[in-house]
């Protein structure tokens, strides 16, 4: 490879590093993953076809006979991938989804079996590539396989992945020599045409936070637009099946981020794997180094003159090295010897590690509880501002959380569990203090201002990751929701539901509950998500909907007029909602502590009974 190959590979492996990280901020912010495509998208094909049409290269890429070509290309590299990352990255970290995504060179070999001969793996390229995909595989047996969501999350990026393989195999086939920024302009105007429908469907439900914003300009700007117009170029001079292999580099950036910017902390499976790709990328591209480093280790061994010309001979023109003034040969086998066991190592450890790591919770927990008696003393609480019991939530607060928009008269039920527990930590009213703190920053990674926050956040794996949670303050039940006017309206119990159309969201946990718990006469009716569930309802397609407590307090509140909510009944699966912490909060066992009392003297049943049962509107059907 030439240094300008070289240098367009660096800079692409290290602006396609970088999006993970963006994309992580911009979906736990609430951006759903095809609106966050099609802005980036949009951004990304607006700067290209001006620079396009000022350097004159715009024409030559609107040739009719191209168009069928480009319009596969936006969809299998663009229109695919990018909503599928996203997606993805709702379930998994972004430094494993970066991981997941060298499996693209693999792929490469493979789709070249059919459509590239040129680009086929032979010879120390397929055990590189080989070496590779173990990687791939020691990743999601060890760190995604324990989680059905995780795994999901894994297919999408893995499905991104795919495309991501095709779509070089099509610039290479049929779209080579065209201008890389007007070939991506077109490409990514058809992407942002296709994807526009969708994303007016689905926008997002709040104003996007200034991170996410921020993400979203640099996605379409650095990632998108000028990482697509150098992989362009670096595809020219390479080929599509060398230029692939920065998606061996570009985790490394992602890890590295995902690690320092958002706490993440890779497992067994995602070191092992890692350590196989780095492995196999190096044997995949015939164990070369860039050209400025080659020449320093060259002079170091003595194997060639000082001076050398500032381009390399191209290969075609260069003659075949000796064996033994081949510059790279002996550190092949040190890289197999040194990062393959060593992957291999950490893959059949992983159980152990986990057994160990477990034991040493368990040690840990139990210390914990043992001096349980005096860290969770006032006087020895780790507190943000001393003496001050300092709390976290949203604004506005809404009912029936929250009364007046203001947590601090105890009134709603997560102000009333906040000073519940407040009491149970030894604080009266004065030694509370109330602090806004935005829903989706509550969960971000880094120093907390509060030393508890109550909103109604969900315990997930992926938040607890980078934050702590209390035993959980509530479990949701599920709730029907009905028009005034609609018979089921009346219904007192869950015997009067039976013989009831009852209308759920595909992918809750309402499904389960209607059918184990009330047992309806006919199968509940199923819909793709909220709006068409209510659409249903208002429509008279249904006679009642079915969806969690807090779904039905809103939806009763904002979309539905002249609905209520007929009651609420118990249904395993429910959300479960825990004070959050810093990450390694000293605080986090005694908030545990005080929630778990307060559980066992029947106090929190009885705030839940006065906020979130009959007199909120949501009597308890049975």
């Amino acid at each position: 490879m030439s240094a300008r190959a070289w240098t367009a590979f660096a800079a692409v492996a290290t602006l396609w590093g970088i999006p993970y990280l963006f994309i992580k901020v911009a979906v736990d912010d609430g951006v759903p993953p095809v609106f966050l495509a099609w802005a980036r998208v949009l951004m990304a094909a607006v700067v290209l076809l001006v620079l396009s049409h000022r350097a004159g290269v715009l024409k030559q890429a609107l040739d009719p006979s191209l168009r069928r070509w480009f319009l596969l290309y936006a969809v299998v590299e663009i229109c695919g991938p990018f909503p599928l990352i996203a997606a993805g990255e709702r379930h998994v970290d972004s430094s494993l989804a970066a991981i997941l995504i060298a499996a693209v060179p693999m792929l490469v070999a493979l789709l070249a079996i059919r459509f590239d001969p040129t680009e086929r793996a032979t010879g120390r390229r397929a055990v590189g590539l080989a070496i590779g995909f173990a990687g791939v595989i020691a990743l999601v047996g060890l760190d995604v396989s324990g989680s059905s969501d995780a795994l999901i999350g894994a297919l999408c990026i893995l499905g991104a992945a795919v495309g991501y393989a095709a779509g070089p195999m099509i610039i290479s086939l049929r779209l080579k020599g065209i201008d890389p920024r007007a070939l991506m302009a077109v490409a990514l105007s058809m992407a942002a045409v296709l994807l526009t429908p969708a994303a007016l469907l689905a926008p997002p439900s709040h104003t996007p936070s200034t991170d996410a914003l921020a993400s979203i300009v640099i996605l379409g700007l650095f990632c998108t637009a000028a990482a697509f117009v150098l992989f362009g170029q670096l595809i020219g001079e390479v080929g599509p099946g060398r230029a692939t292999v920065i998606t061996y580099i570009s985790p490394i950036v992602a890890v590295a981020l995902g690690v320092a910017a958002l706490g993440e902390r890779p497992g067994t499976g995602a070191v092992a794997g890692l350590l196989l790709i780095l492995a196999g990328s190096w044997l995949s591209t015939d164990g070369r180094l860039p050209p400025g480093l080659d020449r320093v280790l060259n002079r170091l061994r003595g194997t060639v003159k000082p001076v050398i010309p500032d381009r390399q001979t191209d290969l075609a023109d260069a003659e075949p090295p000796r064996r033994s003034t081949h510059p790279m040969k002996p550190l092949r086998p040190l890289l197999a010897t040194v990062l393959i066991p060593a992957a291999l190592f950490l893959a059949a450890c992983g159980d152990s590690d986990d057994d160990t790591n477990t034991a040493a919770s368990t040690q840990a927990a139990a210390s914990t509880t043992a001096a349980a008696d005096t860290s969770c003393d006032k006087a020895n609480l780790s507190l943000i501002n001393s003496g001050t019991l300092t709390i976290g939530t949203d604004k506005p607060a809404y009912p029936p959380y929250f009364e007046d928009d203001d947590p601090t008269n105890g009134k709603g039920f997560e102000s009333a569990v906040a000073y519940a527990i407040a009491q149970q930590l030894g604080f009266d009213k004065s030694e509370v203090k109330w602090t806004v703190v935005p829903f989706n920053s509550s969960y971000a990674p880094g120093k907390k201002k509060f030393d508890f926050d109550v909103n109604q956040i969900s315990i997930t794996p992926a938040r607890q990751k980078r934050v702590d949670f209390s035993d959980p303050y509530y479990t949701a039940p599920q709730a029907v929701v009905a028009l005034n006017k609609a018979d089921a309206s009346k219904a007192a119990s869950l015997a009067d539901l039976k013989s009831a159309k009852l209308g759920v969201q595909i992918g809750t946990t309402s499904l389960d509950a209607v059918t184990a718990t009330i047992q309806p006469s006919t199968q509940p009716k199923v819909f793709n998500d909220s709006n068409d569930t209510v659409r249903a309802l208002k429509n008279g397609a249904v006679d009642a909907i079915v969806v969690d407590l807090p779904t039905a307090f809103y939806l009763t509140a904002a979309e539905l007029d002249n609905a209520k909510i007929v009651g609420q009944f118990k249904a395993p699966g429910g959300d479960q909602w825990g004070a959050l912490l810093e990450k390694d909060s000293k605080l986090t066992s005694c908030v545990s502590g005080a929630i778990k009392k307060l559980s066992e003297s029947g106090e929190l049943k009885k705030i839940e009974d006065q906020w979130m049962g009959t007199a909120a509107g949501a009597p308890e059907l049975s």
